[in-house]
């Protein structure tokens, strides 16, 4: 009984501290409302938001400086030979910040190796993509160390390496699934072969493209880059003025405004760049003929000015607007080519971004990286090129090169083969055409 009474008399008191504690959080309550209206009035009077926005700008105009003029001294230098390399890097950086943000360290404590599986994946995969143009490499570097017996068994065995190296992944995945983490295992290995997709394998269209001239390399980027830029510039200036509704809801700072304006700057930037290219025979020629020695080649028919028919439409407005009629108009097809593309870069690959954001959104991350200051990670500036340059490649292989132009790539075959095979190539012909 006593035990009872005194358990009921802590259950009182307890309910007396709790009416007594209710009354002082609502005067807590009050104090802190009074406090915020306080220091939101002071915050307004100092105006700190506008600060904040300039000093904003001033960190993303010089990082991004910093990143163009490295981009035009990879161009400017070896291009052939930087570029690859640094999509290379590009790929490693992006994969291992995709695959990051989907990590869960309590998880993967109980697991064997298995950050390192990731990791082996993406290895087997760029193994398959760049084996044989490095041991190629090697081989020109070090023939002593490295001979063309070597490279000759290498390329024949490198297919049966991939897949072997691919097979033992997989084997290796297998063995180390732990009863109660299946979903989640699974869960990261699918996770991680979509950032292998996405961050390799996209990519390696750039060094395709870089195959076919550097024009359709630095043309592309370039495009990227302005809109990007013109997109952010334009939302400053005229974000919400004329449209009040967000563009879309994953992004609520892209505005209309900043995305139609950003149409526009392209559509003009890609016209002007693009007939600036032309004027440089390094733009012209694919890799293949200026790599083994050659320093020029003979101009594309997409540089060679042409005569097309001026519209009707358009001479109906230059005689409205004081100007005499025009029969025909003198173009390089690769300005036409630009502005298509340009159309590309400015309504369709912002959504690479857009995909981005939505990954971003999904696991509660602000940034992929914080390798540039207010740019981000390596895949934060590398959200739109990827579907700007599968888009390239597509168009280049079905609108731009000739059909059954085969001849660069016959050539760039016959450079990488060994000499003694170049040699016996060489007797062939000459045989062929002696007789």
């Amino acid at each position: 009984k006593k035990e009872k009474e005194r358990k009921k008399e802590r259950e009182r008191r307890g309910e007396g501290e709790g009416r007594i504690g209710d009354e002082e959080a609502e005067k807590i309550e009050k104090m802190a409302q009074t406090k915020s209206g306080e220091k939101d009035r002071a915050n307004a009077s100092q105006e700190p938001p506008k600060q904040s926005v300039l000093k904003k700008m001033l960190v993303r105009t010089v990082v991004g400086t910093l990143m163009l003029g490295f981009f035009y001294f990879m161009i400017a230098t070896r291009p052939f030979e930087i570029i690859p390399c640094f999509v290379l890097a590009v790929q490693i950086v992006g994969f291992n910040e995709v695959v990051t943000i989907r990590h869960s360290a309590r998880k993967e404590r109980d697991l064997i190796l298995f950050r390192t599986q990731c990791w082996y994946w993406a290895l087997v995969f760029l193994f398959s993509l760049y084996g044989v143009g490095a041991a190629r490499s090697i081989q020109r570097l070090i023939p002593d160390i490295f001979s063309e017996e070597d490279l000759e068994f290498f390329l024949h065995y490198h297919l049966w390496i991939t897949f072997s190296l691919g097979i033992s992944a997989f084997i290796g995945f297998i063995m180390t699934l732990r009863k109660g983490l299946y979903k989640y295992q699974f869960t990261q290995l699918s996770w991680t072969l979509l950032s292998i997709v996405m961050s390799i394998g996209n990519l390696y269209i750039v060094i395709a493209n870089l195959k076919s001239g550097l024009f359709w390399f630095v043309l592309p980027s370039s495009l990227i880059i302005c809109n990007d830029i013109m997109a952010y510039f334009c939302g400053i200036a005229l974000g919400k003025k004329l449209i009040s509704r967000p563009f879309i809801q994953l992004s609520p700072n892209k505005t209309w405004e900043g995305f139609i304006g950003a149409f526009f700057c392209t559509l003009g930037f890609a016209w002007m760049f693009s007939g600036f290219l032309g004027q440089f025979p390094l733009m012209h020629c694919p890799e293949e003929t200026l790599r083994y020695g050659a320093t020029s080649c003979e101009v594309p028919s997409f540089f060679v000015p042409k005569f097309y028919k001026f519209p009707d439409f358009a001479n109906k407005v230059m005689v409205g607007l004081g100007y005499e009629e025009r029969d025909f108009i003198k173009l390089i097809p690769a300005q036409i080519h630009s502005l298509i593309l340009s159309i590309f870069a400015s309504l369709i690959a912002p959504f690479g971004g857009f995909f981005a954001s939505g990954m971003k959104r999904a696991f509660g991350v602000k940034d992929f990286g914080a390798y540039f200051p207010g740019h981000g990670g390596v895949f934060d500036r590398m959200d739109c090129q990827w579907i700007m340059h599968i888009a390239v490649y597509a168009h280049v292989i079905t609108f731009v090169l000739p059909r059954h132009s085969g001849f660069p790539s016959v050539l760039g075959a016959v450079f990488s083969l060994p000499e003694a095979r170049q040699r016996e190539l060489l007797d062939i012909l000459q045989n062929k055409f002696s007789q």
